[in-house]
């Protein structure tokens, strides 16, 4: 699957003050999120910041599952990004069911919902009441990225919430992997399995 080559031939693509041709070219980013979606195999999917839709548009490059993409964007980083999502989105499946909303409080995804990744805010505040939130809406997975960010809020934000390890994934600058299921997460992922609790509560993922 030529990820690369897909995200280069999108209509739309990030303004060059974010480094575009970076983050496009980069065969440890996309590519590697590629591997991750495809082992999830969502069904349904809800991004807490889109931008221009390359980590939408790679996974429904890497799943033929994938019937459904929402996300929550205020457009901050780039006027009009959500129209750039749809219309790159198009471009890769136009039969996918797409929806957007500006922010969390006028949000209303559909449920349920498989997977949820967060790449929005990274200031540690931001980033804890994007888990806190997105908890609530009992996903199969949360992931997140920039969780090896230096000078970022992720990290903290994240074992904070947990109140251990996340199962993480070597994406460029660290992606984290919180499954509902903790044993499934480690038998697709790896990483040693640490012994605790788990709540019967389907929004309570820490």
């Amino acid at each position: 699957m030529d990820i690369l080559g897909a995200l280069q031939g999108l209509p739309y693509h990030s303004p060059k003050t974010y480094g575009s041709g970076r983050w496009i070219q980069d065969p440890d980013h996309f590519p590697r999120y590629a591997e991750v979606f495809a082992k999830i195999a969502p069904h349904s999917m809800l991004e807490i910041g889109a931008f221009t839709g390359y980590s939408a548009c790679t996974a429904a490059i890497a799943c033929d599952t994938l019937a459904r993409i929402e996300w929550i964007d205020n457009e901050s980083g780039c006027r009009d990004s959500n129209k750039m999502v749809v219309e790159n989105l198009r471009e890769i499946d136009p039969d996918i069911l797409v929806a957007y909303w500006r922010t969390k409080e006028e949000a209303t995804p559909t449920l349920p919902v498989d997977l949820i990744h967060i790449d929005a805010d990274h200031s540690y505040e931001a980033v804890k009441r994007d888990l806190e939130w997105a908890s609530q809406l009992c996903p199969r997975w949360i992931i997140g990225h920039d969780y090896e960010l230096p000078g970022g809020g992720v990290k903290d934000a994240v074992l904070e919430f947990l109140g251990r390890e996340p199962i993480t994934y070597p994406v460029t600058y660290g992606l984290y992997i919180i499954p509902a299921d903790w044993a499934e997460g480690y038998a697709l992922f790896g990483g040693e399995p640490i012994d605790f609790q788990e709540d019967d509560e389907c929004d309570e993922l820490s």
